[in-house]
């Protein structure tokens, strides 16, 4: 209940299908959520200056050092109050199947003392499809999970739970 009024932070996890993701869960999401967005986003001409804006913190992927400063920085803001959004497949499908999950997430929920809410997408894929301009008809569904808590196990398991969930969570989206 406190996670989803605003008052308590989380790092919401959600399966990465198309470019109408990022709008949907700003929607969804309590207000304060930040997203966590690889630096090239940035160059992208009104996404980029939009998600600046919005106080999207930009991960460096190529270099570990500053991945890992981005990542500190984000923690202190969650410990702040702040919840973040993040793809942890790191990129949009191009298949329409969920990737594999990258372990920043994981390691800045530890390390915040935050719990991962998973989220599952389902529907986006076919409505704006990789390389389309064009939004097709369809239905695009959206489902929470329960909070997992990322104290107290190990980041393997904690990538595994939450990997389950969220895969769950798009299927039973495709369900009417």
């Amino acid at each position: 209940e406190a996670i989803r009024e605003g008052r308590s932070p989380a790092v919401f996890m959600a399966n990465h299908q198309s470019n109408l993701d990022t709008p949907m869960l700003v929607a969804a999401i309590p207000a304060g959520a930040v997203f966590i967005s690889k630096k090239q986003v940035r160059w992208i001409p009104l996404v980029g200056w939009a998600a600046w804006a919005a106080g999207t913190i930009f991960i460096d992927r190529g270099r570990r050092e500053r991945a890992i400063a981005s990542l500190k920085h984000a923690a202190e803001q969650i410990r702040g109050g702040k919840s973040v959004v993040i793809f942890p497949e790191g990129t949009r499908t191009r298949s329409g199947a969920l990737g594999p999950f990258k372990k920043g997430g994981f390691i800045l929920a530890q390390d915040a003392g935050v719990p991962v809410v998973p989220v599952g997408l389902h529907g986006a894929f076919a409505v704006l499809p990789p390389k389309s301009r064009r939004i097709r008809p369809g239905r695009i569904r959206l489902r929470f999970g329960a909070p997992v808590e990322s104290a107290g196990r190990s980041r393997d398991e904690l990538m595994a739970q939450v990997r389950e969930r969220v895969e769950a969570l798009a299927s039973e989206g495709a369900r009417p």
